[in-house]
């Protein structure tokens, strides 16, 4: 009994963290919500992976993303997704059957413009201080994801 109202808390605290990143609306990221994901995850490194479920070389690359983010440990890397797909129904198909294993978030539409995002997959690096390292445009392979994270990692030591 003690079992379940501790993980009926964390649900609870959970679902308050990932609603405080949505638009006004409820449904999408803002770019304020992008500001508070990444204030949420203060000390880790972020990767935020830019993407869309009718992006072919998006959906190639998440199972590579989905090793990453089993690799490193959750108090060192925070990774989520950022959605830019129109029909929230689209996205949670693709969220299904790719079974990720880390959050993504349906963007507001003027995101992608807010952030000069020209094209997806793209993936942002940010060090543990929020600030941008890189951003790599198109597939990213397994080696470029950990040569950047040991940058970062060797940055900051």
């Amino acid at each position: 009994m003690k079992l379940r109202r501790v993980l009926t808390l964390a649900i609870i605290l959970l679902l308050g963290l990932a609603s405080s990143a949505l638009g006004k609306d409820g449904e999408r990221l803002t770019h304020d919500g992008l500001q508070d994901l990444l204030a949420q995850a203060k000390g880790n490194i972020v990767v935020v992976n830019y993407w869309a479920s009718w992006c072919g070389p998006c959906l190639t690359e998440m199972p590579m993303l989905k090793a990453m983010r089993a690799a490193y440990p959750s108090h060192e890397l925070t990774l989520f997704g950022v959605s830019f797909d129109y029909d929230s129904k689209a996205h949670d198909r693709a969220r299904e059957r790719l079974s990720l294993t880390f959050p993504s978030y349906l963007a507001q539409e003027d995101l992608m413009h807010t952030l000069g995002i020209t094209s997806v997959p793209r993936t942002d690096f940010y060090d543990s201080r929020r600030r941008l390292v890189r951003s790599h445009e198109g597939l990213i392979s397994p080696a470029e994801f950990r040569t950047v994270i040991a940058e970062i990692t060797s940055g900051e030591q």
